[in-house]
């Protein structure tokens, strides 16, 4: 997730940019792995569980962080999208 934030600089952007693209990043890396094929000896059992446990972690890590952001700063996706509260 620190790749999304810091080489890309999607914070300067807004705060919630990054939360909301390191799953896609994590998937998109999950997807490629499968195909790529296994890097080395595994079980079969390894090659399937490690990629979907590597997707749900990121997607878990990034919902906490837009929990937290919303918290603790008010750091919204309806603010990073320019409307208005109701």
């Amino acid at each position: 997730m620190l790749c999304v934030h810091h080489a890309f600089r999607t914070a300067d952007v807004h705060e919630v940019l990054p939360p909301l693209l390191s799953p896609v990043v994590v998937l998109v890396m999950s997807v490629l792995h499968a195909f790529d094929g296994p890097a080395g000896q595994r079980p079969a059992g390894r090659l399937v569980r490690v990629p979907r446990g590597r997707a749900a972690l990121g997607t878990a890590l990034s919902a906490w962080e837009l929990r937290r952001l919303r918290t603790r700063y008010g750091a919204t996706l309806r603010r990073a999208l320019g409307r208005r509260s109701r």
